[in-house]
């Protein structure tokens, strides 16, 4: 199949597009960074088309990494330049570029972000507790009702039954 020269066609497509990309990844961010102070900092090396920090959405803090777009080759490689190894906020930082995906134009813009799927369509049936069973017919929940006022009673006895014997030990 893919012997050696394959690999050779795929890291040199690689190349490549890392040499086309204008997009920074840049790592080891505190959780006090946010995208102005990025935009201030990153700015001074050239136009800045977009920033991308990632945040935990369950705690609604930074993850600790962003990706920066700029609109220039020359002004990514500045930033990189002098920024990968730097420090921000106190921590040394990473700043690398990323793959580009072919279709993609850089970064996503929020209006083209995935939807979630719809939620799934509700059961039929009454909504005043009646559900079939296996067989398809309908149970009633007065029998339902029944066998759990019976596992109570079960229950009642089997404590009533064991303070008996604590009890009389």
């Amino acid at each position: 199949m893919g012997g050696p020269k394959a690999n050779e066609e795929s890291d040199k497509k690689d190349t490549e597009t890392i040499s086309q990309s204008t997009i920074l990844h840049v790592g080891q961010l505190t959780r006090n960074v946010s995208v102005a102070h990025l935009q201030e900092i990153f700015g001074v090396y050239g136009k800045i088309k977009n920033i991308d920090l990632a945040m935990d959405r369950v705690v609604n803090l930074p993850k600790g990494f962003a990706y920066v777009e700029y609109e220039v080759r020359a002004d990514a490689e500045k930033a990189r330049e002098y920024m990968n190894g730097g420090q921000l906020d106190g921590n040394v930082t990473t700043c690398n570029f990323i793959l580009v995906p072919k279709k993609s134009e850089g970064l996503k813009d929020k209006e083209t972000e995935r939807v979630p799927p719809p939620p799934p369509p509700r059961r039929s049936g009454d909504r005043d507790g009646d559900r079939r069973d296996r067989d398809g017919d309908r149970r009633d929940m007065d029998r339902r009702d029944q066998r759990n006022d019976r596992d109570r009673d079960m229950d009642r006895r089997r404590r009533c039954f064991h303070q008996l014997i604590l009890l009389t030990a």
